[in-house]
């Protein structure tokens, strides 16, 4: 009797690996698709609340551009009534800027930090890492679907609040995107946040192993980190290097050296301070200064009078500040620390996963 064998079919590896990321994929998307969701909701929602309020700030915008208070601020009538609507509308836009600088702690806290610490909590990873794909490349391909998803939705959400709707209250200095707020809302700066927040939540989700305490821990970690680079941006400005600029006689009645919009031709630059410069050119420490500016304060004709005073004793007021030009420098420069943060602690999260 002769019996007959069929040959069982091969399956290519690329094609079996094709199927295995296939599966984490989908099962990526049944773990998490209450919070991806959910953060969905959340950028239509704000996405809406943005182009809802640039509607009715776009008018007053209109006319402030149309009167020329652009170039002319304080000296044109219609021009108070006019700014005061628009920092009217500043409460709504802070709003929104606060919830955007909260959105990178909900990412790494609800979606990076149960990422692998319910796998270990409930013991299912002794199956998941064993359905024809390694532990490291399962989460790794987890991980690059959620980053692909969160950076998409950072992206839109930070280009249109930053580059869009923020633009008429840095026109009219009720804000500026030097700020840190502002500062860490662009495209990119939400993204990499977003995405170091994802790798913070995983990193601590395999060293505690345990969802409740890794939730907590990474909002922690993250709120932090935020917080510390609101903080340091501003001496960061302090330490670059800065340029100089004569403050002329009719603006001496801005006020202080501590805004953006303060000294008339530095829109879209960063005033860091100011110093007074003798008939010499020497640079007068802050006890001379105030000495000098108490005695043209004293002058006859207020401010006016006092900037006039300064300048018949050849007394020169200067600021310095940040140019526009370094802005995107700066940007770039927090953008890789963060990236390259976020790279350590993934290889941190695979190393942790490879001893389990």
């Amino acid at each position: 009797m002769t019996t007959l064998t069929t040959q069982r079919p091969s399956i290519s590896p690329d094609l079996s690996h094709h199927r295995s990321i296939g599966r984490v994929i989908q099962t990526t998307w049944i773990q998490h698709r209450a919070a991806l969701i959910s953060f969905a909701g959340i950028l239509v929602a704000i996405v809406t609340a943005i182009a809802v309020c640039q509607i009715y700030t776009h008018g007053s915008y209109a006319s402030y551009v149309n009167h020329g208070c652009v170039a002319r601020p304080i000296n044109h009538v219609p021009c108070g009534d006019l700014d005061n609507t628009l920092q009217n509308m500043n409460d709504v836009f802070t709003g929104l800027l606060i919830v955007l600088g909260v959105l990178p702690i909900l990412v790494g806290a609800f979606v990076g930090a149960p990422l692998l610490s319910n796998e270990f909590e409930s013991g299912t990873f002794r199956f998941t890492w064993t359905q024809g794909m390694g532990r490291t490349r399962y989460f790794l391909t987890t991980f690059a679907v959620l980053a692909l998803f969160f950076t998409i939705i950072t992206l839109v959400i930070g280009i249109l609040f930053g580059n869009w709707y923020a633009h008429p209250f840095e026109v009219t200095g009720a804000d500026s995107h030097w700020q840190g707020g502002l500062f860490d809302t662009t495209g990119w700066m939400l993204a990499a946040w977003s995405l170091f927040a994802l790798a913070c939540g995983s990193f601590l989700g395999a060293i505690t192993k345990r969802t409740v305490s890794a939730i907590a821990a990474t909002a922690f970690v993250v709120a932090g980190l935020l917080g510390a680079a609101y903080e340091v941006l501003p001496h960061l400005l302090k330490f670059w290097t800065l340029s100089s600029s004569k403050i002329p006689a009719s603006d001496l009645t801005y006020g202080l050296l501590n805004g953006n919009q303060l000294i008339r031709g530095l829109n879209d630059n960063w005033v860091v301070g100011g110093y007074l410069t003798g008939p010499k050119g020497q640079v007068l420490n802050s006890v001379s200064a105030n000495k000098i500016f108490d005695r043209a304060l004293s002058s006859n004709g207020g401010s006016v009078g006092a900037a006039r005073w300064l300048s018949n004793h050849h007394y020169t007021l200067w600021t310095t500040y940040q140019p526009s030009s370094h802005f995107w420098v700066f940007q770039s420069v927090e953008v890789v620390v963060v990236l390259g943060l976020a790279a350590l602690l993934i290889a941190g999260t695979v190393r942790r996963i490879g001893r389990s």
